[in-house]
């Protein structure tokens, strides 16, 4: 779409009440500068986010962490985040599943959860939540396995389903494997609930592909007789190296379903990795790749097709966050796997440092936020809905119709003896600019700034541009503002 055509703005914009703010306990802490929390004292590690935004408006975070200072044995952490003023403050650290007992399939480490809501039933008893989660018996991070744990609580109690567990077996594929070639195994499994039940897409890191990630579509209703119903590798079309345009490798996506634009979503480590100094075992960048479902159908048939290709949307890179290593990453979804409503795509992040003593980027393992912009179609709007969409906060199908008013708009005033405009720069991506005239003929940009990208349920705060001339001095003064969206 053009951008919105020249105009004096000069009314005052609409406010809607704020709603009533989480009661936050007094053991919570707020994420700073966009750490979502880590420990403060001792030798330890955070990554490998799962993070779940729930119906309340509340969040839930699991993640892989040392269970001790200084040990390096992985356990799965949790935590519940609240929301006020735009911050989120998050629970103190819960282990809610730990590495099993000598002699089983999960005796070293476990971690790489990833969550899901729906309807499964083990052992003739219902849950609610789903957990996936590598498994291994090595010190080598050779021979992982992938597993499945139950609960009906986010913060658990989780049970492992040890009847069929571990669900993606590495050792039964490799029989006798004794660790020479050296082999990564299956793990770093993502879930998608695509009916909301227990028809569940598992896409995984796996030895077996030729592209380096699997899908497999199984029906997980009865988890004592799962049912595998489609198996493939992930087409890794469309997708490109760090310093070539030849497909990547593709290894630890985060997947999520965008149901309003029927498409997938997935970050991945993107290649190749920094070798220069340590950590060299982790990526420099993560990327975010979307791909078209296929119109008409069930949700994933997009996948048991080869014929598909992604497209590269944006990197989580040195540039973007400030930090030398951006890796195992988390798309934020709602509780089935599913990207939730809004105008921003929000993504997890784990950084590390770079030393030459490997063990000292281990402990810097953080995990963070970035929001990505999600681009509208502004070309199907009207001069109204393009209007309102980009002054006022709020998901597009959220935006209360104007019909033609203009409460919406910005305002102007005097201060000072100086004309100023106030308004908010809804969105992310957007370019507002407040120009000024003395005869409506010639322009001249008094300010430019791009609308920020902001997390889940954040809102823009409204913004004043002060004209440098006084109306004293030139007392026929105008202001309007024009408004361009990003382009696709």
């Amino acid at each position: 779409m053009p951008p919105c055509p020249p105009r004096l703005l000069c009314f005052f914009l609409l406010t809607a009440a704020a709603a009533q703010a989480a009661v936050i306990p007094d053991n919570y802490t707020p994420e700073n500068n966009g750490l979502l929390f880590g420990e403060t004292s001792g030798d330890f590690y955070n990554y490998a986010p799962c993070v779940m935004l729930d119906d309340d408006g509340s969040a839930h975070a699991w993640y892989c962490a040392n269970e001790a200072s200084g040990d390096v044995t992985d356990c799965v952490a949790y935590r519940h985040g609240l929301k006020q003023d735009g911050v989120w403050h998050w629970s103190p650290r819960q282990d809610v599943l730990n590495h099993g007992a000598q002699g089983e399939w999960d005796s070293r480490h476990v971690c790489d959860p990833d969550v899901v809501r729906g309807n499964f039933t083990y052992n003739g008893r219902n849950y609610r939540y789903l957990m996936a989660y590598l498994g291994c018996t090595s010190n080598d991070n050779s021979a992982n396995s992938t597993g499945l744990a139950v609960a009906n609580s986010p913060a658990g109690p989780w049970l492992k389903t040890t009847a069929i567990n571990p669900l993606l077996n590495f050792n039964a594929d490799f029989p006798g494997y004794n660790g020479d070639p050296w082999l990564w195994g299956y793990g770093q499994a993502t879930l998608v609930n695509l009916d909301k039940n227990a028809r569940i897409l598992i896409f995984f890191t796996g030895v077996k592909s030729d592209t380096g990630q699997r899908v497999e579509e199984w029906d997980l209703s009865n988890l004592n007789a799962p049912v595998l119903l489609f198996s493939s590798n992930l087409n890794n079309s469309g997708t490109a190296q760090l310093d070539s345009p030849v497909p990547d490798y593709l290894s630890n996506a985060s997947v999520a379903y965008d149901a309003a634009r029927a498409r997938f979503l997935m970050l991945c480590d993107t290649h190749p990795w920094d070798n220069s100094i340590e950590p060299t075992n982790i990526p420099t960048t993560s990327r975010l790749h979307a791909l078209k479902d296929i119109p008409g159908v069930t949700p994933g048939s997009v996948f048991q097709s080869l014929n598909y290709t992604w497209k590269i949307l944006h990197d989580l890179d040195p540039v973007t966050t400030g930090f030398p290593r951006n890796h195992n990453t988390a798309i934020v979804r709602d509780p089935f796997g599913w990207l939730p409503d809004g105008d921003t795509i929000e993504t997890i992040y784990t950084t590390s440092i770079t030393s030459n003593v490997w063990v000292d980027t281990l402990w810097s393992y953080r995990l963070r936020r970035h929001a990505f912009p999600i681009p509208v179609n502004t070309a199907a709007l009207t001069s109204d809905e393009f209007l309102a969409y980009a002054l006022i906060n709020g998901p597009i199908n959220k935006i209360p119709a104007t019909n033609g008013t203009l409460t919406h708009l910005p305002s102007t005033s005097l201060s000072n003896g100086s004309l100023s405009m106030t308004f908010t720069p809804a969105r992310a991506g957007f370019t507002y600019e407040v120009q000024r005239s003395n005869d409506l003929q010639t322009w001249t940009t008094l300010q430019s700034l791009t609308g920020p990208a902001l997390p889940t349920n954040a809102t823009a705060a409204p913004v004043t541009i002060l004209s440098p001339t006084s109306v004293n001095e030139t007392p026929r003064q105008f202001l309007r503002l024009k408004i361009t969206p990003p382009r696709e």
